[in-house]
């Protein structure tokens, strides 16, 4: 995927206006028909029939002859994305669908009949080839293949991109065997402690700019409604928005790439957090660290290259266990030394929760491996035998537990 600059004309501005508005206008009447549709009926209906023949699609563009200002193939696009909305809802990666503002980032798709002129820094979509096309600063080589489909976009900030796929023939690495393994352990003080003892500590971008943004924000706060001022003021609390989102984008993608690529590491094991949980605790704290964009490039980036990301659990004791002789020690969140009661060893918290986390994520490997060996007959024979120690051990137990009470009941 790439993405770049645009620079449109005031003409080109007009006109991607109304397509913005237009698909923006379209995705909510469908959002409101099928929820209409499903109230009546019990049944949710696809966007191949809504805009098909005998649709009520056509019905509702006859109504408005502007929607014809502007590319068909965006408009029909728009009640696609709504079906892929439906469907991520429905299978739990997303909220309700719900209705588009003109305030928010906008966006609309060309799926076909659009190309690029590298040379001349042009991009040609349907409804601006005669124009010459629209300005676009191609910063970076863009790898040979089919062009996918072409999103244009307007932030905030009222500048303009365009984002689109490459498909390529080229496939990724196979994955490694892990032979030299690192383990992460993240902070609230340093952003990242690695098992090796090096320690990398997160600028906080938006914490250096709160009193920058809280000044632009009240100047904003103070500006007549639906002025002229009011927008140039919006502006610049948006701009500055987007410069801290491009700071840390920029700082963690520098990072990420170091730990994937630079470093002489073929996999990487680190802990699943509840990020939910901990925002309700830290709040903006959480937020401008950003753990969760981190490690979606983690991710993406170790396909790429053929490595390991071994996830452990949130409730694997990193922190509490000692990583030389594995006993557990109770700990306080402001306890960040401490030393072991059975083999005297003072450990760093971080980076022990770091090498704790390497040996676990080590020891998931190996079981995956171990239980990928076994034949499925076996497996079923295994869970079998499992379940019946585990029903032993349990009737034992309860009755161990009426025996004593029988006793504490039996005493004079």
């Amino acid at each position: 995927a790439y993405k770049f600059r645009l620079y449109p004309t005031k003409d080109q501005e007009v006109l991607l206006s109304k397509h913005f508005g237009c698909t923006r206008f379209v995705y909510n009447w469908a959002l409101d028909y099928k929820t209409k549709y499903y109230k009546e009926h019990k049944k949710n209906i696809h966007w191949m029939n809504l805009s098909g023949k005998g649709g009520d699609y056509a019905k509702f563009k006859a109504q408005y002859e502007w929607l014809n200002e502007v590319n068909s193939q965006s408009l029909v696009n728009a009640l696609g994305n709504l079906d892929n909305a439906y469907k991520n809802f429905f299978e739990g990666r997303a909220k309700f669908p719900r209705f588009k503002k003109k305030s928010n980032k906008q966006t609309f798709q060309v799926p076909q009949g659009s190309r690029i002129d590298i040379k001349n820094n042009k991009l040609f979509i349907p409804k601006f080839m005669k124009d010459g096309g629209i300005k676009c600063v191609f910063h970076r080589p863009i790898v040979k293949g089919e062009l996918g489909t072409f999103t244009i976009e307007k932030r905030p900030s009222g500048r303009y991109f365009v984002s689109f796929l490459v498909h390529t023939e080229e496939k990724a690495k196979p994955k490694q065997e892990p032979k030299n393994a690192i383990g992460l352990d993240f902070g609230l003080k340093t952003f990242i402690t690695t098992s090796e003892g090096s320690m990398y500590h997160s600028p906080e971008f938006l914490k250096k700019s709160l009193k920058k943004l809280a000044k632009l924000q009240k100047q904003h706060s103070r500006k007549a409604k639906d002025s002229n001022n009011r927008n140039k003021a919006r502006l610049k609390v948006a701009r500055l928005h987007e410069k801290i989102s491009n700071q840390r984008q920029n700082y963690l993608h520098k990072l990420s790439h170091k730990l994937v690529c630079e470093s002489q590491v073929d996999t990487i094991c680190i802990e699943d957090l509840n990020l939910k949980g901990m925002q309700k605790l830290w709040g903006r704290k959480t937020s401008d660290l950003s753990w969760f964009e981190f490690t979606r490039q983690l991710q993406y980036k170790c396909d790429w290259y053929g490595k390991n990301l071994i996830k452990i659990g949130r409730f694997e004791p990193s922190s509490k266990m000692c990583s030389c002789c594995g006993s557990m020690t109770q700990l306080e969140l402001s306890d960040r030394n401490w030393t072991c009661s059975n083999c005297n060893t003072v450990h760093d918290r971080d980076i022990n929760a770091a090498r704790n986390i390497k040996d676990f994520g080590m020891n998931q490997y190996q079981l995956r491996q171990e239980l990928s060996d076994v034949k499925s007959v076996e497996k079923k024979a295994l869970a079998k035998n499992n379940r019946k120690k585990v029903l032993s051990e349990t009737v034992l137990n309860e009755a161990e537990k009426k025996k004593s009470v029988r006793k504490y009941i039996l005493k004079p």
